[in-house]
């Protein structure tokens, strides 16, 4: 389904880290802000931000409007947004996957509802680090059915956002989970997470 060559121009993203879960509790919303402001003077166009599934559980509206905050400034300065929840453990503890996608589908609508994003990453890495940091051995069928799942949940409360997965680059785990997901009709984007050369070459084969 892809074009033989690429007919758009690449846009370049940049991860918001400290909008993640383990620091945004910690870190000033001044900061946060400045932050957003020294991505778009350096050029950015789009702003990766990977939340968990703090503080939407615990209902923490401190933390809930240091986001709106955030992603009210990236909005100001004219960039786009991706959304890339990930599982951490560091305030909320999965120890199955049904938990997990319970979980999941209850906080996915609250964001996506909320702020809209152009891009909502429905799995990161499925393989290396959200089965590795749950402590499961899920395989690519069963995160097939949870993406199945999750796109859904996240058209119905935006459905202008398009939905993707990612697979990390230079772990052979992750083939498969790539090959699952380029299968799917309900993904609109597929990511391939670079963190190193040999990742890069990884990704490129």
């Amino acid at each position: 389904r892809c074009e033989p060559r690429a007919s758009h121009p690449v846009a370049f993203s940049a991860n918001f880290v400290l909008a993640h879960e383990w620091f945004i509790g910690s870190v000033p919303t001044e900061l946060l802000l400045r932050y957003a402001d020294a991505l778009a003077d350096a050029g950015v166009q789009r702003v990766d931000v990977n939340m968990g599934l703090f503080p939407w559980l615990d209902g923490d509206a401190p933390t809930i409007k240091k986001y709106d905050d955030v992603i009210r400034r990236i909005r100001d300065r004219g960039l786009g947004l991706v959304i890339n929840p990930q599982y951490s453990g560091m305030r909320h503890v999965v120890r199955s996957m049904e938990e997990w996608e319970e979980a999941a589908l209850r906080v996915y609508p609250m964001i996506a509802s909320r702020y809209h994003p152009e891009i909502f990453i429905v799995v990161h890495e499925p393989g290396p680090v959200m089965n590795d940091r749950m402590k499961l051995d899920t395989g690519p069928e069963r995160w097939s059915e949870f993406v199945r799942k999750a796109v859904a949940a996240v058209k119905r409360a935006s459905p202008a956002t398009r939905c993707g997965a990612g697979v990390l680059a230079d772990v052979p785990a992750e083939e498969a989970f790539f090959d699952a997901f380029a299968r799917l009709q309900e993904l609109d984007v597929l990511t391939v997470d670079v963190y190193s050369m040999p990742g890069l070459q990884a990704a490129t084969r």
